[in-house]
């Protein structure tokens, strides 16, 4: 199968993400079936405040729909979108077809099987505020523990790789306290956190699990495209209600 993995940085063209994206595709290979093609692609530049302001995320949605859409007229199977935010998560749904995976979303119905509780570590306060907000919108409150957040930026991200001592410290030092407030299961964030998390395996702070979000992310995609296979797909009632055909082709003669 044929995946589009959408993120809404610069990956493949602002060097800041170059250890990102080495680690995403390395690790893409250890967790995906033999037979699974994953091709990534960012926004062609990095945003500023996409992790912080809804007018950038707004930007950031406008192009993963126009991509989504791409997708869909390439023949891939699926679309996943790997930014945590969830960008583009009712309209990618109305305009395309093939399966579609927002990856926190997903990894959250897949962290309450495997946990009773879980918890976001995020790398700035806004992300740790996003994410709460979604998982409350997807009916999981009752399921989630006060998160924290590691006060790190974007410019960060060299220094977690080349001296990535004091950060490992740091975020034991915040996993610990999170776990001790009952989360059973830690879902990091940005995903540029959950990779270097990766990198350094990091996957259990005191029994307390850091689970793989890009990792699970793929296999539920694969799991997802299998589903649509066998004629189980998303519903088109109520909030995933398909567009009436006119109405879908102009929007779609936009992008």
């Amino acid at each position: 199968m044929r995946i589009w993995c959408q993120s809404c940085t610069g990956i493949g063209a602002d060097p800041l993400w170059q250890n990102y994206d080495v680690s995403m595709k390395q690790h893409l290979r250890k967790v995906a079936r033999p037979d699974t093609e994953a091709d990534f692609y960012g926004q062609g530049e990095t945003l500023p405040g996409i992790d912080r302001y809804h007018a950038t995320q707004h930007i950031c949605i406008h192009r993963s729909i126009q991509n989504a859409i791409r997708a869909e007229r390439e023949g891939y199977d699926a679309f996943l979108m790997f930014s945590t935010m969830d960008a583009g998560f009712y309209e990618i749904r109305e305009l395309v077809d093939i399966p579609v995976v927002m990856i926190t979303e997903s990894v959250l119905h897949l962290c309450c099987l495997l946990a009773p509780k879980f918890s976001f570590i995020t790398h700035n306060e806004a992300l740790l505020h996003l994410l709460t907000r979604l998982a409350k919108e997807y009916g999981l409150e009752d399921r989630m523990v006060p998160g924290g957040h590691l006060d790190l930026s974007y410019q960060d991200i060299k220094g977690m790789y080349e001296k990535p001592e004091p950060y490992i410290e740091g975020f034991t030092k915040l996993a610990k306290e999170i776990a001790g407030r009952g989360a059973n299961l830690l879902f990091p964030s940005a995903l540029i956190v959950n990779q270097w998390c990766i990198d350094k395996g990091i996957r259990d702070i005191d029994g307390a699990t850091v689970i793989d979000v890009l990792g699970a992310a793929i296999k539920m995609t694969e799991l997802t495209v299998d589903l649509h296979r066998m004629g189980v797909t998303r519903s088109r009632s109520g909030a995933y209600m398909r567009p009436p055909p006119e109405v879908k082709a102009a929007i779609k003669k936009l992008y």
